[in-house]
């Protein structure tokens, strides 16, 4: 019997993909992506499509012995191994090459893979999942899953003993604005904008939201309770794994609060050039919690690089609660809202609409509504003639030039004299081969936009027109 609450929804391309390769007699997938982004979820209801026993399994921190100990348990429990069965050496080869011994067919996933690794040197237990692939799961569907990215891509790499073994790879990450909206159905565009720029696309995070509930409550409810198990989420579990985490939370309210640039946060945290930034940096990547990103026309030149929190919720928290974590523990919880939440919030939702955005055209160029283009995120510019340079947060690059959108989060239709000064203020930097102007208004336009393909509203955005 699977135990799994938590409700399956979008994911059906990965769940196709697992299904089909769980019903062959013999395969082996891996698995990764940040903690709570839905993995277990997703292995639990690939297993309610196939007609075999199954076994999951989540790596402790202990030894390889302790471990195999407790998944020759949960294959005992499953009906898989008799009861009285006990392996002389407790190895995973060891117990793979018994289970498939047994000639019946089942499907085993062994999820947070990396755990094996502290206890286990990598290039070892690598080197032993790779004899079990190749020689022990005749009978066998295997799943490697694990929340350490850069661990789990490491699996895939042409050094590694595991490269080339594994039929499937899926990395999957959150849900986009668009999907985690099927948590809060009945909102308006704009209210949807703003619960995703705040609790981000974790279906763990969304699963708590109350949607009958508006934003300020969910905010009150889930992040300024103390009790609150979104709120212990977003504070300590993301950054359980860090060994420096005092320097790793510093960085994160550097990144929360606008500095993105390498030396706007070496300024802060590495003044004297030791190396230490990008010792903090590292970590935070592998574990998709910070992007590293270039302007898409200059995507080789890393004095335009910039960094940014790659999780909405994590990013919400250091900029908002954690740098008032003091005062906030004496605040009553509506209070604080008032206080901290409340007149920095519209500015903070404008800026995460962007993301939307880009999230949007990204959608409306895999269905093929919008061709022709290279690539969608920001673009630098340099105008010599004005002596002015900065980005523009959402472009799309093609081979002849490029489109500018302006993304407005506004509480009210964007107006013709607004639209207007926009369209004349790109049009005065000289250095740009624009070749459209586009907007996304999430509360649409009070003008005449018939005829024009790009002006789009928030409607368009989560598909309630035709």
């Amino acid at each position: 019997m699977i135990s799994n609450t938590r409700p399956f929804v979008a994911r059906e391309k990965q769940l196709k993909s697992l299904s089909v390769q769980l019903k062959k007699k013999s395969s082996s997938t891996v698995i990764y992506g940040k903690r709570k982004v839905g993995k277990t979820t997703l292995i639990l209801e690939s297993f309610r499509h196939i007609d075999k026993p199954f076994v999951y399994y989540e790596c402790a921190k202990d030894t390889e012995q302790s471990n195999v100990e407790s998944l020759l348990l949960e294959c005992k429990r499953a009906g898989i191994v008799p009861e009285h069965f006990g392996l002389e050496r407790k190895t995973f080869v060891d117990l793979f090459r018994y289970l498939d011994s047994l000639n019946t067919p089942m499907a085993i996933a062994i999820d947070e893979y990396p755990y094996l690794r502290e206890f286990v040197p990598g290039d070892t237990i690598d080197s032993s999942f790779q004899k079990i692939i190749d020689n022990h799961i005749h009978n066998i569907s295997l799943i490697l899953s694990g929340s350490y990215i850069s661990i789990m891509k490491s699996l895939l790499k042409e050094d590694n003993a595991l490269y080339g073994r594994f039929g499937l790879n899926i990395f999957l990450e959150e849900f986009d604005y668009l999907d985690a909206s099927l948590f809060y159905p009945n909102k308006t565009p704009y209210e949807k904008a703003a619960f995703y720029s705040v609790f981000g696309g974790s279906p763990y995070v969304l699963s708590a939201i109350d949607p009958n509930k508006d934003l300020e409550q969910n905010i009150v409810d889930l992040l300024l309770t103390p009790e609150s198990a979104i709120l212990a989420y977003a504070s300590s579990l993301l950054l359980g794994e860090l060994g420096n985490r005092a320097q790793s939370e510093r960085l994160l309210v550097s990144l929360g609060n606008g500095k993105k640039k390498y030396g706007e946060l070496k300024e802060t945290l590495d003044p004297r050039n030791t190396g230490n930034l990008t010792r903090i940096l590292s970590p935070l990547i592998d574990m998709g919690l910070v992007a590293k990103l270039y302007p898409i026309n200059k995507p080789n030149d890393s004095r335009k690089s910039f960094y940014c929190i790659d999780d909405n919720l994590l990013r919400f928290y250091y900029a908002f609660l954690y740098p008032r974590r003091s005062p906030l523990a004496f605040y009553e919880p509506s209070r604080a809202y008032e206080v901290f939440i409340e007149p920095g919030l519209i500015q903070y939702l404008s800026r995460r609409f962007e993301d939307i955005a880009k999230q949007f055209l990204w959608r409306q160029i895999n269905e093929g509504r919008i061709r022709g283009v290279l690539d969608v995120g920001t673009y630098y510019y340099d105008d010599r003639l004005t002596h002015s340079n900065g980005e523009f947060d959402v472009a799309l690059l093609r081979h002849e030039g490029v489109d500018i959108f302006e993304a407005k989060y506004w509480s009210k239709p964007v107006d013709k004299k607004e639209v207007q000064k926009e369209i004349g203020q790109i049009h005065s930097i000289k250095e740009l081969n624009i070749k459209r102007i586009g907007f996304v208004s999430v509360n649409g336009f009070d003008l005449d936009v018939s005829g024009l393909d790009f002006m789009f509203t928030g409607d368009d955005l989560y598909g309630l027109k035709e």
